[in-house]
């Protein structure tokens, strides 16, 4: 056990105490906290005596919620106290709780109101795929006698894979994939569509599917499923399938029997999440992932925080893959409202298919490379979430983003990477 003396009533207090918690659970170490200033401690003050530097500047701006990064990322993604020593406690602070995206202008937003990754520092430094934050401790324990004698070699643990799909559609293959079909003279894949849809067999509604094929590799995965129809002011098209239907609940109780979970997608209507989540039956955690990825921060954290939902799945950009926040781990967020670590758990979103085939435009070809690379990259101190919608499970228009998703499972199962659930998650990053 490790004692942390943090000096009391300063701007530092709570966000200081918010960093010793979150490096407690990153270390999988016991830190305590103490307000009286006795010997043997890690001092985490303003004074000679300290043994972290701080940065006057970035607590003062914090204080007036001043929270660009062109401010206190000037000319490079690291906050420096007076003397020109990293001040760790406000880099990772402002990091890991996506602090670029509070307060931010219309300018910053896209048309869905989201907020823009060209617009944040790690395009601008480009840093996307950096667990920055993961490196940045590890230089803390170096640089910390006290925590270098205890901990220097035992900053890294293996990472691990989160596989997550978001049902967004069941029905939409026999326009989607039929428009696709005529364009390109596939008059066979036309008439297998033609069919499907005589049979009420459609292409998308392929749940069973995605269970056996998993199955097959011994992996288990989340399903996050939109409760509500209709679309949103700014034309976001929510579920084309009811919760209630016969076939979508024999889905939902397959799900659950083979072992697998169910999380909310949550709609881009004005409902709450307890209206939402009271449609969604036998979820084994209050999971959440954003439809559209629409949310803003910190108002999405607080909401779940005050609705009980226990985790969500949200944090990742959609037009690039990693980390939007530069940490691999998930972690609690820090809620300025009581100075406090919110009870929600963030795991951040790395890799959507969407993002390298619609936004990136990656040729099919090169998609598993990119991927693969990136779990190489990162194959410590990760939970790499992986979402892969239903719809790239079709062997029509999506057929080469089913060869690629198997091929990552291959890659899971030859490599002994472990995955987790949303339980899992919760039993190791959860208070």
């Amino acid at each position: 056990m490790i004692t942390v003396y943090i000096k009391p009533n300063s701007l530092f207090t709570n966000p200081a105490r918010w960093f010793v918690g979150f490096l407690a659970q990153h270390l999988q170490a016991k830190l305590s906290t103490t307000d009286k200033d006795t010997e043997r401690v890690l001092k985490i003050t303003d004074e000679a005596d300290s043994d972290v530097c701080l940065s006057h500047r970035f607590y003062e701006n914090l204080d007036k919620k001043i929270f660009n990064h062109t401010v206190h990322f000037a000319k490079e993604p690291l906050i420096r106290a007076e003397n020109g020593r990293i001040d760790y406690v406000a880099t990772i602070f402002y990091m890991v709780n996506c602090l670029q995206e509070y307060s931010v202008g219309n300018e910053d937003l896209d048309k869905y109101n989201r907020f823009r990754y060209e617009k944040s520092y790690q395009a601008k430094f480009g840093i996307i795929q950096e667990n920055k934050v993961s490196d940045l401790i590890e230089e803390f324990v170096r640089d910390t006698p006290i925590l270098r004698g205890v901990f220097l070699g035992k900053t890294r643990r293996p990472s691990q894979i989160f596989l997550t799909h978001d049902i967004d559609t069941l029905y939409a293959s026999f326009v989607q994939d039929g428009f696709w079909a005529i364009k390109r003279g596939r008059l066979d894949i036309l008439c297998r569509l033609i069919i499907n849809e005589l049979l009420k067999k459609p292409a998308y509604f392929n749940i069973d599917k995605i269970l056996k094929i998993h199955s097959e590799y011994d992996l288990k995965s989340t399903f996050f499923w939109i409760v509500t129809q209709g679309r949103s002011e700014d034309g976001i098209k929510n579920a084309d399938y009811k919760l209630q239907n016969q076939r979508v609940q024999q889905a939902l109780m397959n799900i659950q029997k083979g072992g697998f979970e169910a999380g909310l997608h949550k709609s881009s209507l004005d409902l709450s999440f307890e209206t939402e989540f009271s449609h969604l039956p036998n979820q084994h955690v209050k999971a959440n992932r954003y439809h559209f990825l629409r949310f803003q921060l910190p108002q999405a954290w607080q909401t779940m925080s005050d609705s009980g939902v226990r985790l969500d799945a949200s944090l990742g950009f959609a037009e690039c893959y990693g980390f939007r926040n530069n940490y691999g781990l998930p972690f609690q967020p820090y809620d300025f409202r009581t100075g406090e670590t919110m009870s929600l758990v963030v795991t951040p979103l790395n890799v959507m298919d969407g993002t390298l085939s619609y936004y990136m435009k990656v040729p099919e070809a090169k998609i598993t490379e990119h991927i693969l690379d990136f779990f190489e990259k990162n194959k410590e101190n990760s939970v790499l979430s992986l979402l892969w919608h239903n719809t790239e499970f079709s062997e029509f228009r999506f057929k080469p983003y089913l060869k690629v998703y198997k091929e990552i499972l291959k890659y899971i199962v030859e490599t002994k990477i472990q995955t987790v659930t949303t339980r899992d998650i919760l039993a190791s990053f959860g208070h």
